[in-house]
């Protein structure tokens, strides 16, 4: 969901770092949706005032949830850089994060026996990343669009799939709508059972996730080959490549 730009206005009352953001300039300064923040204030993620019937965030609240769970730049946040990323030694950095979540879809694609052409990061450390495989029937593709959301959230250990759907994998949910349009039936039932399925296969997996994830980091570019090669004897993926 495109996030609507906040008013003049709005862009200096964040500009001078006001104490108090309203739920659309939050969602501009996290680059989510106004429904993602509401998820957040209901579960208690950041410290809000009421005035009125508006509820309002605390700018302290917002930059202590962005420095400790936000995947990419943000926007307008005191201590926050808009243009820097995490430091590569923080635990939950951006370029550990993005790493994680294409080294998801492409474990997740050879155990599902798709043949994989290629997977990579980019140079720029800019939190694009891509995963080539080859197309084939509408389940399969479902597992392997939540498989990025799915490694992200075994690796951060907090967090939520609406939260992660909501900003990196953004896309990956977008894209598996069309499928689990084509598939039909009680789309909830076959969503619950998809993040069932992808959390048990990264668990199982997880060694040649994290291997995946690793070397991605290193070179930011990795062959389909290159891949499988890195998968533990113990898991008995499907060695196929594009």
């Amino acid at each position: 969901m495109k996030v609507a730009e906040p008013t003049p206005a709005q862009k200096l009352l964040i500009e001078v770092h006001k104490l108090l953001f309203d739920r659309k300039s939050a969602a501009w300064a996290l680059s989510v949706s106004t429904r993602t923040i509401d998820y957040l204030i209901a579960n208690g993620a950041f410290e809000t005032r009421r005035i009125g019937r508006k509820v309002l965030i605390t700018a302290a609240s917002l930059k202590k949830y962005a420095a400790a769970n936000h995947f990419g730049p943000v926007a307008g946040i005191e201590g926050v850089s808009h243009t820097s990323n995490p430091p590569m030694t923080d635990p939950f950095s951006w370029d550990k994060c993005n790493a994680i979540h294409e080294a998801g879809h492409a474990v997740m694609a050879l155990l599902l026996g798709v043949p994989l052409c290629r997977v990579w990061l980019s140079e720029d450390n800019d939190g694009f990343g891509g995963c080539a495989h080859l197309i084939r029937d509408c389940e399969t593709e479902v597992l392997i669009k939540f498989a990025g959301a799915g490694a992200e959230l075994i690796l951060r250990g907090f967090g939520g799939w609406s939260i992660l759907f909501a900003s990196s994998g953004r896309g990956d949910w977008r894209e598996a709508q069309f499928y689990l349009r084509d598939i039909g039936g009680n789309h909830k039932a076959l969503v619950r059972d998809t993040k069932s399925k992808v959390t048990q296969l990264h668990k199982d997996n997880w060694s040649w996730v994290l291997a995946v994830s690793q070397k991605l980091r290193e070179k930011r570019y990795l062959e389909g080959c290159e891949v499988a090669a890195l998968a533990p004897s113990c898991t008995g993926p499907k060695e196929e490549t594009a």
